[in-house]
């Protein structure tokens, strides 16, 4: 069926670009020469003013994903779920050596605005003929952990027509835009407007 997508975030980089310069798939083992975790951890700790440790670590870092940096894009997020006892950092999808990286971050606000504008950017980019029939939403389960009970208005945010909306919460959404290359994405909320 046609269909156009949109995808959006809401997240900003607040610090970096850091290089990873250690990774083995999706743990990064060093940012800027150094143990990864204590770069994370001394830069979120001075961000949030709450000391990022190890227990700490999940209730901290939900609030301050990786950015990797597109020269021709907005930031593909990484999502850091786990620091390891010797200071790598896994996260959900691959982050390769050699690129940069920023640490994020978000508000309701910012997160509930970028899911609107995904539907816009969807239906916008619905190419026809004919009209768009219904909207097709993938949210990160991640989302949902940041905003919990103001989850409804991020779906509330992306049906603001009289479309039906169906989709599901997922660990990693995966989207192409039609002029760009297939992603993998984390923490990112992703629509299409699809047609009859």
């Amino acid at each position: 069926t046609d269909s156009g997508i949109g995808v959006n975030h809401g997240w900003t980089a607040l610090e970096g670009p850091f290089r990873v310069t250690r990774s083995e798939n999706n743990i990064i083992k060093e940012l800027d020469w150094r143990p990864a975790f204590d770069v994370y951890q001394e830069t979120v700790t001075r961000l949030s003013g709450r000391e990022l440790t190890l227990d700490t670590f999940f209730d901290i870092a939900k609030a301050f994903p990786f950015g990797i940096n597109r020269l021709d894009n907005e930031q593909i997020v990484r999502d850091p779920v786990q620091a390891l006892p010797d200071s790598g950092l896994v996260c959900v999808g691959e982050v390769p050596e050699g690129i940069f990286v920023s640490i994020l971050n978000g508000d309701t606000g910012s997160l509930i605005d970028a899911a609107g504008q995904a539907a816009r950017i969807g239906i916008d980019s619905f190419p026809g003929p004919g009209d768009v029939e219904a909207l097709f939403m993938i949210d990160c389960i991640s989302r949902v952990l940041f905003l919990k009970e103001e989850f409804s208005r991020e779906i509330s945010a992306v049906k603001q027509t009289n479309l039906p909306l169906f989709g599901a919460c997922t660990l990693g959404e995966i989207a192409d835009c039609g002029k760009k290359f297939l992603e993998f994405y984390n923490k990112t909320c992703v629509v299409a407007a699809l047609g009859k």
